[in-house]
């Protein structure tokens, strides 16, 4: 599921709206195994765009 989150979300960032539900979506998605590497990617990628979003979906997650 990872691998389909880092195909998708990057397709995304071009709306807030958009970008957020989905990744909520990949969020349900992922087995609790991914989701520390999913949390990771995240920050790496999109976190100087949204920020917001993923300190709302990721509350506990720090900026990388």
């Amino acid at each position: 599921m990872i691998e389909y989150a880092k195909v998708v979300l990057p397709g995304m960032v071009f709306n807030r709206h958009i970008f957020k539900k989905e990744l909520k979506k990949c969020i349900a998605w992922m087995t609790p195994a991914e989701l520390g590497e999913f949390r990771e990617w995240c920050f790496r990628m999109f976190y100087p765009r949204y920020p917001e979003v993923l300190e709302e979906l990721f509350p506990r997650a720090k900026a990388i």
